[in-house]
């Protein structure tokens, strides 16, 4: 059982503190080969997994072995991963924009702010494992252009009964406080197993923004300055159950529950500047939004394996239900008139069903076939203007591999036939998404070429046009004639065993979807839009770097070059930009138990159509001790040491328009945490150790 306490402090008054733990840690401990033992008796060899392991097609970073991980929610943890950005709560993979994310084999149809929300609801130390997939096999979904990350939680697996208990108290400006508790029963052919996490705090965020009208007639320049304070309280649930029915049967049920409520109130003050003779204004701006939102799933599945060769059959079933009512009410003044108000309320509901089978047939043990079936069904409904959206997807799968001496090769088909319907619009329409990975091996040399072809659908969300107030100046509204983003990707790959690799990739996207802006009377109108094309070129780089046995160095570097061009609201649109990230984690493994990390990360910026990020950087750094005989450790990790994490977006390509989005907030933390791991399991199943179809109910 694993009891976990940690205290979290965040403010600008720390960066002090930070540097002299940054300078501790650097200088504290005796470097493991400072010791040697003059009488050895007897050497005893433990095999330690590595934080990264690099395979054909993917990579798996174990977030244990993460020190700085300490504190963090999933959405943060991902943006510490070789080849990962996450800017404004966007996910890119390797330059790569619209990645579809996965846990647990499953995956999440939310996106924007609801996946969000979501991953920041999900706390760091659940994780134990995160795979990059750039380029998926068949097996998986057509959906993401820029891959896939999947996520695999914990699951109990020692026999008897074990648990966890976690507490966060997170004091900046404002308090946040996390708990977290985690369960497993496991006993002869079932085990049980669950979790619950509840969240309670505030934050608090600045903001600034300017936008300067070009060659308008009334409003020249606008400028707006505000203190964001957020309330959020969230509960997350979860529940299941995995029973043998036979050596080779397994079958199981997992129900996952998660509710929030988040609300933020902003007050500050702007400036109007008009044409003349329409004096300017000084604004005082009061702005609060509200969301309440449920969601609830419910997966089964059954698993049989025919023989030792690997023959499998398995089934699942997974049920989806999401609801959100979102609430608006902004406030203006100016020069002390009668105030203008913006209210505005949509409730919203998605249902999403699926069903899958999955086949696997090895030949022989260097031939093997893959076959499935998928059945998607997804229903969003608004009451407040009656929108419904839906949609249905078949999709069929064959997937083969085979090895041939140093070459392996892997060809997989997959096709979807989509049918969606909305008011005013039904479309059908069935579409083949190849991928092929060939590769060759020699020694600790190897070179891998692949290709898939990829869609992406826009978010259920994205396709109602309703006409929703963001502030003062801007509007937003969806758009359901957006069509679903095809993209070409092709990836050669050198790799020198776990040590290094080097990619080269190019993709072209046709009908990439992009956050249109346009500017009529002085007001932004939000909505997405399709372009013509999206090419991205790129090159990436990886390693591991030991110089003495007790420190290791992972750098990771990529730079991408993407163009974009298509006709946006009548006007021609293309633009292009690079884009340069950089990081570096720094692991030291001491004697006596003591270790410390330190991770950097370095972004020129990023071209985001309409937007273009400003550079950006920021460095994390830890340190812990085992304790209690190795039961036990204590870790102590600052997040964003010197306060440099500023988000700032500048307008770009938009016509009529300039100026720029800033934020920052409390990146800033400093985390205590004290764990301690026990188990009763050994006396609790006596007599059914060496039951090897036990083993089954973990995997």
């Amino acid at each position: 059982m694993l009891f976990i306490f940690s205290c979290t402090r965040t403010s600008r008054r720390y960066n002090n503190l930070a540097k002299i733990l940054v300078t501790v840690l650097l200088i504290s401990g005796r470097p493991a080969w400072a010791q040697v033992s003059k009488n050895l008796e007897a050497v005893t060899v433990t095999a330690k997994k590595p934080l990264m392991e690099r395979k054909a097609g993917i990579t798996t970073i174990r977030i244990d072995a993460l020190l700085t991980s300490t504190g963090s929610n999933t959405l943060e943890v991902l943006e510490q991963l070789p080849g990962v950005q996450v800017n404004n709560g966007q996910i890119n993979l390797r330059g790569k924009s619209k990645v579809t994310i996965y846990i647990d084999n499953k995956p999440i149809y939310l996106d924007g702010d609801e996946l969000a929300a979501y991953l920041q609801s999900l706390p760091g130390h659940a994780i134990e494992k995160i795979e990059l997939m750039p380029q998926p096999p068949a097996n998986y979904e057509a959906a993401g252009n820029g891959g896939i990350i999947h996520i695999i939680l914990k699951k109990g697996k020692a026999k008897g009964f074990n648990g966890s208990l976690l507490s966060e108290n997170i004091q900046g400006r404002y308090a946040r406080l996390l708990q977290n508790g985690q369960f497993n029963f496991r006993y002869r052919q079932v085990n049980i197993y669950g979790s619950v996490d509840n969240f309670n705090g505030n934050g608090v965020s600045d903001r600034n923004n300017t936008k300067d009208f070009i060659n308008s007639t009334t409003l020249l320049y606008a400028a707006q300055t505000s203190s964001d304070k957020s309330t959020n309280g969230r509960i997350l649930g979860k529940a299941g159950i995995d029973i043998l029915l036979s050596p080779k049967t397994t079958t199981g049920m997992e129900i996952n529950y998660l509710y929030g409520d988040a609300a933020v109130t902003s007050a500050g003050s702007g400036t109007e500047h008009y044409a003349p003779p329409t004096p300017d204004s000084q604004l005082h701006i009061r702005n609060i939004s509200r969301r309440y939102y449920h969601q609830s799933t419910l997966h089964a599945y059954f698993r049989h394996i025919y023989d030792s060769s690997g023959r499998e059959l398995s089934v699942a079933t997974d049920g989806q239900h999401y609801t959100r009512l979102q609430s608006i009410y902004n406030t203006y003044v100016a020069n002390e008139k009668t105030p203008g108000q913006q209210i505005f309320r949509m409730p919203a509901t998605v249902n999403v069903y699926t069903a899958q089978t999955d086949y696997i047939h090895p030949f022989n043990p260097v031939i093997k076939l893959m076959a499935g079936y998928k059945f998607t069904t997804a229903n969003t409904y608004t009451t407040r203007d009656s929108f419904n959206y839906q949609e249905r997807i078949h999709a069929i799968y064959a997937n083969y591999t085979q090895t041939a001496g140093a070459i392996s090769y892997q060809l997989g088909l997959r096709a979807e036939q989509t049918y969606t319907r909305a008011p005013d619009l039904v479309r059908t329409n069935t579409q083949l998404f190849p991928s092929t990975l060939i590769s060759y091996k020699k020694n600790q040399h190897q070179v891998n070429l692949s290709y898939a072809k990829r869609i992406e659908r826009p978010g259920y969300q994205r396709l109602n046009p309703s006409i929703v107030p963001v502030d003062k100046y801007t509007y937003s509204a969806g758009n359901p004639n957006l069509l679903p983003a095809l993209s070409d990707n092709i990836e050669l790959t050198y790799q020198s065993g776990n040590n290094f690799s080097v990619s080269g990739f190019y993709s072209r996207v046709q009908h990439d979807i992009i956050s249109g802006i346009r500017v009529m009377n002085a007001m932004l109108y939000q909505q997405d839009e399709n372009l013509d094309r999206k090419d991205v070129i790129g090159i990436t780089a990886e390693g591991t770097w030991r110089p003495a046995a007790w420190w290791s160095i992972l750098p990771a570097a990529a730079l991408t070059h993407i163009r974009a061009q298509g006709i946006l609201w009548d006007n021609p649109l293309a633009m292009s930009g690079n884009m340069c990230t950089l990081s570096v984690l720094q692991q030291y493994h001491f004697n006596k138990g003591w270790s410390m990390e330190i991770f950097s990360s370095y972004s020129s910026g990023e071209l985001s159509p309409p937007y273009n990020a400003a550079p950006c950087w920021y460095m994390h750094a830890g340190g812990g001790k085992k304790i209690l005989k190795g039961k036990g450790d204590i870790k102590l990790n600052i997040r964003d040491v010197f306060h440099t994490r500023i988000d700032r977006m500048y307008y770009t390509a938009v016509a009529g328009l300039t100026g720029y989005n800033s934020r920052t907030w409390d990146t800033q933390s400093v985390t205590l945490a004290v764990a301690w791991r026990f188990s009763q399991g050994a006396r609790a199943i006596a007599g059914h150790k060496t039951a090897d179809h036990n083993n089954r109910l973990t995997e």
